[in-house]
């Protein structure tokens, strides 16, 4: 499969060659569960793996396991009970099973797990730099669609907020990828999606820079809205029976979307090799 132009938005193209390819999947809707992965976490890892194997370059994911138990109290989960090792293996199973399916090639993955010391620290260091260009008052509104939006200013967990986000936009910061990472921040291309695109921006527009960026719609529920933020009834995951998997892959429309991604193959299909996959006989 060749995903066609159509589904993606090149912002700030270069003429340098892609020898790396970041992206990856929002994990703090799964609460710390590995079977609370969705279609849509699948789908924000696979499709940076499918461009990092189209320009035979590996994929680098981000995995903020660290900001997901900053995020632990809002969203209502005990940290303690968190397993973010095995979530951060099925998610790669669930990779690789789909590209299978695809008869895609693998690119060599590797993770950017904020839990692991070294990525931390390489965080914790950039972090004041990064304030230094961006004043709190930036950041309010950073994932919302509507330009107004403010969130999280005046709310009891803004100062959380602020500092995940800030936290979120050093791992785009060319300092980030040039010292934790090692790579080249000019031959990089970021393939996420459009809720992603402030997060990604702002510190390149901020000191003068581009970066390239291929963004498109995040995978979209039965109402149309992204999956990982719209109604809990209407998003699919690991830990559903495979009758709820069915019903609701039936439900959810948007043929366009999903045929693009999945080719022949079903969300149902996907979603219930996956689950063989990771859960075996118990799925």
């Amino acid at each position: 499969m060749i995903l066609d132009n159509n589904f993606f938005t090149q912002l700030n193209g270069n003429n340098q060659p892609v020898q790396y390819v970041l992206g990856g999947s929002c994990i703090c809707y799964a609460k710390g569960v590995p079977a609370r992965l969705s279609l849509q976490d699948l789908i924000d890892s696979v499709l940076p793996t499918i461009i990092a194997s189209q320009h035979n370059a590996p994929v680098y994911l981000y995995f903020q396991s660290h900001e997901a138990i900053m995020m632990a109290d809002l969203l209502h989960f005990d940290p303690q009970q968190a397993n973010h090792k095995t979530m951060r293996e099925w998610l790669e199973a669930g990779i690789v099973y789909t590209l299978a399916q695809l008869n895609i090639p693998l690119p060599p993955i590797y993770w950017v797990d904020t839990s692991e010391d070294k990525i931390r620290q390489h965080i914790d260091q950039w972090v004041p730099h990064i304030k230094t260009v961006l004043p709190t008052s930036m950041l309010y509104g950073l994932y919302a669609k509507k330009p107004d939006a403010t969130y999280p200013q005046g709310t009891d967990e803004e100062q959380m907020m602020l500092d995940v986000y800030y936290r979120n936009i050093t791992l785009y910061t060319p300092e980030f990828l040039s010292t934790a990472l090692e790579i080249p921040p000019e031959q990089t291309l970021f393939v996420e999606n459009t809720t992603q695109q402030k997060a990604i921006q702002i510190y390149y527009h901020a000191i003068g820079q581009n970066c390239n960026i291929l963004l498109y719609t995040p995978p979209p529920n039965t109402q149309g809205k992204e999956m990982c933020l719209g109604n809990s009834n209407h998003k699919i995951e690991l830990r559903l029976t495979a009758k709820q998997i069915m019903h609701r892959a039936a439900k959810i429309g948007h043929d366009d979307y999903y045929q693009t991604v999945f080719n022949q193959h079903s969300i149902a299909d996907i979603m219930r090799g996956w689950q063989l996959k990771v859960l075996g006989n118990e799925a």
